[in-house]
């Protein structure tokens, strides 16, 4: 069932050598059995599909295990419902453990040597960077999140990201199957498709080819904005990208049959867009929030990228008389990107209204990104944002100020939502008759 081909010159050590506590072992044996147990009428009925229509039972592929060593995966032969319930077998034998770093192809490891001990843990069915994922939040390199789990290896931290994953694919998190199109359009709004990586990619094409860009997201109460303030939408519309944000956007993704890639929110993408632009020696200017807000957001900022080029700060509480002076300040610090945190629709407008006035190229309206960059309010625990249940956390915070947009908004924007998607399933209807 097994093949284990060392391809390490590391005596062999046992799973508890390498951090793995005993009763995780047994943890994970106990559970792969009873469910072995519990499935097996699955597992023959999907073993006799196998049989039947392509006259084998599994297929084998080659991973790397504990001590660098081959092992075989196994799945049943074919695609579909229950092909990976005899990844089971791996467990039981210890090629693989319930939470752990992704088994990786033998071709990964191309230039290993073996001083490099981080592909030594035994691998796993769920890692911390599959469960954000599958929430579509998994911005960090995988190997960070690999030493997470490596560094926490229990029961405890076993059972909880294990529940914790069962909730996310409960929710319906992002589907890395599901076919993906570069823009969903959602009340009319076309929303940008894309991961994290490629909006920082585009952002930074804008930025060196000097186009004006406006780009802003979008989550349920913005869609509420929108639906009673038709200047805000005709920002919306005529932005160069919107990006979604939040749960209410994901569930109209997968309810349109279009899930999003990522939740690529402001507060998440400016630490990577500002690391970005410290490589490529631009600059920003960050505009709003609280006085003192913006300052301590940049110190932040220049902290977590090394390098950073912060061309100027000033607050979102200048009086219309001082614009013209604020927009001079912008435009003489020669930053290439213009970061503006006033909240929407207020920020939106304002950039829509200076479009021709601004010279930055590339401008953000982030919502209150500043104040958590400034460290005044605390984001969410990771495990509730990776359910895009950050609302929750905001609502504990601030419940005199947020109660209205998230207990009423969040379900007026819901019913909003059926009747959206009910007439986009008629209108394709009646487009394939």
């Amino acid at each position: 069932m097994t093949t284990h081909t060392v391809i390490s010159d590391q005596p062999a050590r046992s799973a508890a050598d390498i951090g793995h506590p005993a009763s995780l072992l047994t943890f994970d044996l106990l559970l792969a059995m009873l469910l072995l147990l519990g499935l097996w009428p699955v597992m023959l009925l999907r073993a006799g599909v196998a049989l039947l229509v392509h006259g084998r039972l599994f297929d084998l592929s080659p991973r790397v295990g504990r001590d660098h060593r081959l092992f075989q995966r196994i799945v049943f032969a074919g695609a579909g419902f229950g092909k990976g319930l005899p990844v089971l077998f791996n467990i039981v034998v210890g090629d693989l453990g319930f939470v752990g770093p992704r088994a990786r192809l033998p071709e990964e490891f191309d230039g290993w040597t073996a001083a490099d001990d981080r592909a030594a843990p035994r691998p796993g069915l769920v890692s911390t960077h599959r469960v954000r994922r599958q929430a579509g939040i998994a911005f960090d390199d995988e190997c960070s999140d690999d030493r997470l789990d490596t560094d926490r290896l229990s029961v405890s931290h076993s059972v909880a990201l294990l529940a914790r994953f069962a909730l996310v694919r409960l929710i319906g998190g992002a589907s890395a199957t599901a076919e993906t199109i570069a823009v969903v359009s959602l009340f009319g709004v076309a929303v940008a498709n894309a991961s994290m990586d490629e909006t920082i990619g585009w952002l930074l094409a804008r930025l060196r080819s000097r186009r004006k860009t406006n780009c802003f997201f979008v989550n349920a109460d913005c869609f509420n904005i929108a639906a009673r303030n038709t200047a805000y939408r005709n920002c919306l519309l005529n932005a160069e990208r919107v990006l979604p944000d939040g749960l209410g956007v994901a569930i109209a993704g997968r309810l349109l049959g279009t899930p999003f890639a990522d939740n690529v929110n402001g507060t998440d993408l400016l630490p990577h867009l500002c690391r970005a632009i410290a490589a490529s020696g631009d600059s920003l200017f960050l505009l709003g929030a609280r006085p003192g807000v913006a300052e301590d957001a940049a110190r932040n900022l220049a902290a977590q990228a090394p390098g950073l080029r912060i061309a100027g700060t000033c607050d979102g509480y200048f009086s219309p008389a001082a614009e013209e002076e604020v927009i001079a300040r912008i435009n003489s610090s020669g930053a290439g990107v213009l970061v503006v945190a006033m909240g929407a629709s207020r920020q939106e407008l304002w950039l829509e209204r200076n479009h021709g006035r601004l010279t930055p190229p590339v401008r953000l309206g982030v919502g209150g990104c500043l104040d958590f960059h400034a460290h005044r309010v605390s984001r969410a625990p990771q495990w509730l944002r990776e359910m895009r249940m950050e609302w929750i956390w905001r609502l504990l915070q601030e419940p005199g100020r947020m109660w209205r947009r998230y207990l009423i908004g969040n379900g007026v924007f819901l019913l909003r939502l059926a009747a959206h998607v009910h007439s986009v399933r008629r209108a394709r209807k009646g487009g394939a008759a």
